[in-house]
């Protein structure tokens, strides 16, 4: 059992000793890529109204995406940002009856089936409290069939490519994503952009190399869910 710390606020507004304390209610969560999970966060010993900071840090985001919250007369007003894959920043204004935040996230798959979530930067009013982390665990990534949702590609084909035809990248997911795709030269000049909207299944991307000089190329595809990177070479 983790050994919880309390950290001590004094409050201008309301005078005496304050204890407060943010933590997540158990340590590991397990569950499979059919089901959308619950992190559920403890509150504990808030005398008022309390504007509540944290973020949440997925070391994985392969395993796990955290999708929204799920509000109650407690929740006031909530804020999520999430600027950097796997880092999810949350401000939110609760009253002091509130004992639990429910944040829903959804379980994905990919080559591994593990990661830990780390609750850090928590402030209550400004005042800094100490970290928890839990561990998620996905226990349907080694069962039967494949699990594609992390983005997983073919290499380029045919490659090399003479220049004015066609490299086919075949990518596989079994959920619907955008893929930004970007070609550049050895001296890193763009070729080529396009964003690409992919149905769930199997999806070919096509790098049309017309008007090409003989040399290597890479390509590179970003999307929520994974990236790859891949080079090509063009002959006359």
């Amino acid at each position: 059992m983790r050994l919880i710390a309390l950290i001590i606020a004094i409050s201008i507004s309301l005078p005496g000793i304050l204890f407060s304390r943010i933590s997540f209610d158990r340590d590991t969560i397990t569950g499979n890529n059919t089901n959308d999970i619950e992190l559920n966060l403890n509150i504990e010993e808030l005398t008022q109204e309390s504007k509540l900071e944290f973020d949440l840090i997925i070391s994985n985001p392969s395993v796990c995406v955290l999708r929204n919250i799920n509000t109650n007369e407690h929740i006031l007003s909530s804020d999520i940002l999430n600027d950097v894959r796997g880092k999810y920043s949350f401000k939110i204004i609760v009253t002091n009856e509130i004992e639990t935040i429910n944040i829903l996230g959804e379980l994905l798959s990919g080559n591994d089936d593990s990661c830990t979530i780390s609750l850090e930067n928590v402030l209550v009013n400004g005042v800094p409290l100490p970290p928890d982390t839990l561990i998620l665990t996905n226990t349907l990534v080694y069962g039967v069939g494949p699990y594609l949702r992390f983005l997983y590609n073919s290499a380029p084909y045919p490659n090399p490519v003479k220049s004015g035809e066609i490299s086919t990248i075949t990518i596989f997911n079994d959920k619907n994503l955008t893929v930004d795709v970007y070609v550049y030269d050895v001296k890193g000049q763009p070729y080529d952009h396009k964003k690409i909207e992919f149905k769930k299944g199997e999806n070919n991307i096509e790098i049309i190399t017309e008007g090409y000089s003989a040399g290597t190329y890479y390509i590179t595809g970003f999307s929520e869910l994974g990236d790859f990177f891949e080079k090509i070479v063009v002959y006359k």
